[in-house]
């Protein structure tokens, strides 16, 4: 598990990747308001995939 990413736009999810020791990257939903405790839980927080830099992960980088 400690080599897994998850992507996860929930935060039952992100809490659940928290729990089995994963990586997780909260994305959030802009239309739902409010940070709440899903923010500090997850690994990183973006609001759009494009946002992700896979190269923080140790993951190639997009060409």
């Amino acid at each position: 598990p400690e080599d897994c990413l998850v992507f996860e736009d929930a935060e039952n999810g992100v809490e659940a990747a928290r729990s089995a020791r994963m990586s997780s990257v909260w994305v959030q939903d802009l239309r739902f308001a409010g940070d709440g405790p899903v923010e500090s839980m997850a690994t990183e927080h973006i609001t759009s995939l494009l946002e992700f830099d896979p190269v923080k992960y140790g993951l190639p980088a997009y060409d």
